[in-house]
């Protein structure tokens, strides 16, 4: 009887059962944004790794060598794993780790897809906006 019921104010109000169900989940996504800040350090770093891996197309140069985005990024994961206890921070992380080699000093770039040469720390940096929303 009480599904007949419910059924019944339902259509009254002019929700079939899926709207009704789908005005629930859109309330709740105003209700509790879900906001970047609640991310992590370390979700982050590990945000900027994936989008490394993800540039497909991509070449990334360290000290002269090519290399393709998931050697690029576990490459950085080693680093990252190496100098644990310094660096904290995502930014931290794209400036001490990311940006140039530490043992010739020369930045990591990335030829994109279209020829474009850029910096991985600027790329990074940009990455990190994003995530961060800002």
């Amino acid at each position: 009887m009480f599904r007949v019921m419910f059924f019944a104010i339902v259509a009254l109000a002019g929700f079939t059962p899926l709207q009704h169900v789908t005005a629930q989940q859109s309330n709740k996504a105003t209700t509790q944004p879900v906001s970047t800040t609640t991310l992590s350090e370390d979700q982050k770093i590990d945000m900027l790794l994936n989008y490394i891996r993800g540039l497909k197309g991509a070449t990334c140069i360290r000290n002269g060598s090519q290399h393709d985005p998931a050697e690029a990024a576990d490459h950085l994961q080693v680093k990252r794993e190496k100098h644990a206890s310094e660096v904290k921070t995502a930014e931290e992380f794209i400036q001490h780790l990311a940006t140039k080699s530490s043992m010739s000093g020369e930045y990591y770039t990335v030829k994109m897809p279209d020829g474009q040469v850029v910096r991985l720390g600027d790329l990074l940096k940009r990455e990190l906006k994003r995530i961060e929303g800002k």
